[in-house]
């Protein structure tokens, strides 16, 4: 992918789950990886468990479990999901 250099790109991630970001790409840096979201935006920490809920080793698959102060309790009209 090319990127002109006389524009600045913003990137920020976000889930339905929270109200607004999650992540972000510090203006500046430079990030052409698709195996990267960026920065944890402050009050944001992530971890990625195993089925069983144990912490997951680095590299390894898992579910992403994020929290904040913006995150939702949950989805509306089904509370158990």
């Amino acid at each position: 992918m090319a990127f002109d250099s006389n524009v600045i790109y913003l990137l920020f991630e976000g889930l339905t789950e929270f109200a607004g970001s999650v992540s972000h790409v510090p203006l500046g840096q430079k990030v052409c990886t698709v195996d990267s979201a960026g920065q944890l935006i402050p009050g944001v920490t992530a971890r990625v468990v195993r089925p069983d809920g144990s912490l997951a080793n680095e590299g390894e698959e898992g579910e992403l479990i994020l929290t904040g102060p913006s995150v939702a309790l949950c989805y509306y009209k089904n509370p158990e999901a």
